[in-house]
């Protein structure tokens, strides 16, 4: 993940950049990152996804829909929305070559680690729907990220 301020659609809110500064008041300034605001959110984005659940909400924005625009006689804005984040896998391609890499610093947890794969086109489409079937089951019985 590179050091975005937006992710997927994830915003982090202002008060990630707060604690990040208040965590370096004390501090002179060559120790405090140039883009403090990028690594800040680059920060709560990996742990957002490091330390995901089922159901997670984040604070997204988006336009309103031309439909609403019209309904409700309303110009083109911006309206803040919580959303579940899926930060899960989007099975595009059939998962190869697994191991464990560095993710980046994250405040106040260390180097965290995570599995990660590679893919390759998937076979057939049959495939595809055994293994996303298969993968589906697992994730409602059992609640899972």
């Amino acid at each position: 993940m590179t050091s975005m301020s937006i992710a997927a659609g994830i915003k982090p809110t202002d008060w990630v950049l707060e604690i990040a500064e208040t965590s370096f008041e004390n501090e002179p300034a060559f120790v405090i990152p140039n883009d403090l605001k990028s690594v800040s959110h680059n920060a709560y984005i990996v742990d957002l996804f490091l330390n995901r659940s089922a159901k997670p909400k984040v604070k997204t924005s988006s336009f309103i829909s031309m439909r609403d625009m019209a309904r409700y006689n309303k110009n083109l804005i911006k309206v803040d929305i919580d959303r579940t984040a899926n930060m899960d896998f989007d099975w595009k391609g059939e998962l190869v070559d697994p191991r464990m890499v560095f993710v980046g610093q994250v405040v106040g947890n260390g180097n965290p680690e995570h599995i990660t794969l590679s893919t390759r086109p998937w076979k057939n489409v049959e495939q595809f729907r055994e293994v996303r079937d298969l993968f589906d089951q697992w994730r409602h019985k059992k609640d899972g990220v």
